[in-house]
C-alpha cells in the first residue's frame, strides 16, 4: 500500500508555473484575465521599474493592493503611452530594457493582448528598442550590400567600415557618429543610393539632404545642425531620435 502511494506521487507532474507579462502572480481572487490586465498595466508604465513591480505583486498577493487601484494609479501613463504610440518616449523604452533583463522577453501573445486592450501593437513599442547588428563584420556587411550595388565594391568597402561602427556605437547605446566620410563622384554613380541601402540593411536612419535648397553664393543663415534639425522634424522625426 505504501509503495503504490509512493509510486502515485512521484508520478504526478507539479503544474507549470504561469506567469503573466514575465511576473509570478499567485492571487485565487482573480482570475487569468484579470491578472493578465494586472501584469499589462505594471508593464506599460514608464516609472514603474522591475522591483517597483516586484513590490506591487507582493503587496497583491497580500490582499494589501487591489486591482482597481492599480488602474487608478497606473492611469495617467498607461494614457499618455496610448496618445504617444507612434513615438514611444524614451523613458518607456529604458523601462524595457529593464523589465526584459529582469523578466525575459513578452511572448506573442502577450503583445497581441495590448495590442487588442490598449491599441499599441509590437512594432511600436520596439521601434525605439536598441536593436542588434546582424553582421559579425564589415566584411559580412559589405557582402550584404554588394547585392544591391553593382560597380561601386571599392566604395562600399569603405562605407561598410563606417556603417558597421555606427552598428556597434547603437548597440552599446554610444550618442556619437562612429566616423566621417566624404563621397564624389558624378551624378547617377549610386552615392546617396548606397548610402541609402546601407541604412536600410543596417536598420540605421539615414538622412539625404539637398544642400543647394539652403546654400547660395553669400547666404547667411542658421548652421548646420539648425538646419537638420528643421528637416527632420518636417519629415516627421523626432529630434532626440
Amino acid at each position: 500500500m505504501k509503495k503504490q502511494i509512493e509510486t502515485k506521487t512521484v508520478s504526478q507532474k507539479c503544474p507549470s508555473e504561469k506567469k503573466y507579462f514575465g511576473l509570478s502572480i499567485h492571487n485565487r481572487k482573480y482570475r487569468d484575465a484579470a491578472l493578465m490586465t494586472f501584469g499589462a498595466r505594471l508593464f506599460l508604465c514608464p516609472s514603474i521599474s522591475s522591483e517597483h513591480a516586484k513590490y506591487f505583486v507582493e503587496r497583491f498577493e497580500d490582499g494589501l493592493l487591489s486591482l482597481e487601484h492599480i488602474n487608478k494609479l497606473t492611469l495617467g501613463e498607461v494614457q499618455n503611452l496610448i496618445d504617444h504610440k507612434d513615438a514611444i518616449p524614451r523613458s518607456m523604452t529604458e523601462k524595457m530594457k529593464d523589465w526584459f533583463e529582469a523578466f525575459g522577453e513578452l511572448t506573442s501573445d502577450e503583445y497581441d493582448y495590448i495590442e487588442k486592450h490598449y491599441g499599441i501593437q509590437q512594432n511600436q513599442l520596439l521601434a525605439a528598442f536598441p536593436k542588434k547588428c546582424r553582421f559579425n563584420s564589415p566584411k559580412e556587411l559589405f557582402s550584404a550590400a554588394r547585392q544591391y550595388i553593382i560597380g561601386q565594391d571599392e566604395a562600399l568597402k569603405k562605407q561598410a567600415v563606417v556603417f558597421y561602427l555606427q552598428t556597434i556605437c547603437r548597440d552599446k547605446n554610444i550618442d556619437t557618429i562612429a566616423r566621417s566620410m566624404l563621397s564624389i563622384g558624378p551624378t547617377g554613380c549610386g552615392k546617396s543610393e548606397s548610402y541609402r541601402r546601407m541604412g536600410m540593411i543596417c536598420d540605421l536612419p539615414v538622412l539625404i539632404v539637398n544642400s543647394n535648397h539652403f546654400t547660395a553664393l553669400g547666404w547667411k543663415g542658421p548652421n548646420l545642425s539648425d538646419i537638420v534639425l528643421q528637416f527632420m522634424k518636417t519629415h516627421g522625426y523626432q529630434p532626440e531620435d
